[in-house]
């Protein structure tokens, strides 16, 4: 059950990922909180700064001495548009206007250094988190609902309701698409 009351009706939980050091859970609701854990079940945090469902929850890989290359950095996305990324101790960091009608997927990159986003606007997003650099990755015809990128970081795949993976180079370049003969992928 979900600790947080609503008087919107039933609130469930959405979404759930580990610290890459396996001490902290967390997880998103439909009201757009996040719940903090120790994996003993003591919720440590709630927070509340999105206004929608959180859609998917990533922390940032160990990988270097940045937060966001240590571990230490969470990534929210949410169907209200953004994403938005938290310290461990629950202060967001940064708010990034994503995609419009909702920002369903969410991955980091092995090195930390961006993020893959994919959304109801049928596009992929790659955010350079230290600089303002954003490619967008276009060819999907409905909504993104997963990305992943390859642990080598050179390659991106994105899945959709179009009933297509599409698979892309790091620079944005799409490689390769992959129908599905039934059905959509989510």
């Amino acid at each position: 059950t979900n600790p947080v009351p609503s008087t919107d009706g039933e609130n469930r939980l959405q979404s759930v990922a580990f610290s890459p050091d396996g001490k902290t859970l967390v997880a998103g609701d439909w009201y757009g909180n996040i719940l903090w854990w120790n994996t003993d079940g003591t919720l440590q945090n709630i927070t509340s700064e999105h206004r929608k469902t959180v859609g998917r929850l990533v922390f940032s890989p160990v990988s270097g001495a940045s937060p966001e290359e240590n571990g230490q950095t969470l990534a929210s996305s949410s169907w209200d548009d953004t994403i938005k990324l938290w310290s461990r101790d629950g202060t967001v960091l940064r708010t990034i206007n994503a995609h419009p009608s909702g920002t369903l997927a969410l991955a980091f990159s092995p090195d930390g250094q961006r993020l893959i986003s994919g959304g109801e606007d049928d596009l992929v997003r790659i955010w350079q988190l230290s600089s303002p650099v954003l490619t967008t990755l276009r060819g999907h015809r409905a909504s993104v609902w997963d990305v992943a990128i390859a642990p080598d970081g050179n390659s991106i795949v994105s899945s959709s309701s179009d009933g297509t993976i599409k698979l892309w180079s790091q620079e944005g370049q799409l490689q390769r698409t992959l129908p599905l003969d039934q059905g959509e992928m989510w």
